[in-house]
């Protein structure tokens, strides 16, 4: 009992002189501030459960949206795959295409082949055939009258037709009409003939006057009635076409092209059908020596056009060449 009223009054002059009371304060006041630390920690976990939330949330919709393009591209993938398959598809069957006409087309070349040998072959034995025929027939046509042979070894035919001529022509082959040669009294005369289709190169020359008229104008006067009579001359001129190849560059490799010239233009100078026909009539049916070619020309177009000796040399090439299937044909 007096240990509790010795307590007692401890206590009480502790709270009288307020030691205790501030003890109490200063702990109240740290009690405060750690559950306001307290307090300020529960929510900032509060806030981080809901940030953690809002970025599981967006993580979940990322997924399923994630999940959602997943399908999508299996789906596209399965229809790019199917598409290639039938490209490959129809790539091996062009590919099959394309062997079975090159296989064809080597069969056509080689029968052509064949068929051009055994044509060449066919034109020899014409040829041959033909040149015997002609043979023969100068052998039939042969006689003592147009060959070394004596008049014993003619034919009957030969001998009479020899005779029947002789009767009745003169030595020379013609009847003997006791005229004098040319026009006959009498005889309308048969001048040249105008071409038909004459077109004038410029304008018609007036002829002078006669020297009766110069000398007496007072006695003549013009009929109105003309004669014409033409000169026709040859004029020559030199053409020349340009062909124009454009150049093309390629966008992503910077590669240039040109675009290509035709065959007949495959040089920087060409010379045409008409110069080449020129060129091998000259030399060959009017056998003009190649040289003398080549200036008849650089004198013709005054230098522009320069002939060398191998190109005319090599036009009798070229037209023989093509015109291998004309001589097929017609010998």
């Amino acid at each position: 009992m007096d240990n509790t009223c010795y307590l007692l009054r401890q206590k009480i002059e502790k709270l009288e002189s307020g030691k205790e009371f501030q003890k109490l304060v200063k702990e109240n006041e740290i009690l405060s501030q750690r559950v306001k630390r307290q307090k300020n920690t529960l929510e900032n976990k509060t806030q981080i459960i809901d940030t953690k939330n809002r970025v599981n949330n967006d993580l979940r919709h990322k997924i399923s949206v994630l999940r959602d393009q997943r399908d999508e591209y299996h789906d596209l993938s399965e229809a790019q795959k199917k598409i290639i398959k039938e490209q490959k598809e129809e790539i091996a069957y062009s590919q099959k295409r394309y062997l079975k006409a090159e296989e064809l087309l080597k069969q056509s070349t080689e029968q052509n082949a064949s068929d051009q040998a055994q044509i060449s072959d066919q034109a020899k034995k014409i040829a041959e055939l033909q040149n015997q025929i002609y043979k023969l027939q100068i052998m039939l046509r042969t006689d003592s009258s147009n060959s070394g042979k004596t008049s014993a070894s003619d034919s009957e035919a030969s001998r009479a037709k020899r005779h029947k001529s002789r009767s009745r022509n003169t030595g020379n082959g013609r009847k003997a009409a006791g005229r004098k040669l040319g026009g006959q009294p009498g005889h309308k005369g048969h001048p040249r003939s105008k071409p038909a289709g004459s077109v004038l190169s410029g304008p018609e020359i007036e002829c002078p006057e006669p020297k009766e008229v110069l000398e007496h104008p007072d006695q003549w006067k013009k009929t109105g009635r003309t004669r014409t009579h033409l000169v026709y001359g040859i004029t020559l001129m030199v053409n020349a076409s340009c062909y124009v190849s454009d150049q093309w560059i390629n966008k992503k490799t910077g590669k240039k092209i040109y675009s290509p010239f035709p065959e007949e233009a495959a040089n920087e100078v060409n010379y045409g059908p008409s110069i080449k026909a020129a060129a091998a009539l000259l030399n060959n049916y009017c056998n003009v020596s190649v040289r003398k070619t080549s200036e008849f020309f650089s004198e013709l177009s005054n230098g522009a056009i320069q002939l060398s000796a191998g190109w005319v040399s090599g036009l009798k090439h070229e037209f023989s060449v093509k015109s291998k299937v004309l001589r097929v044909t017609f010998c």
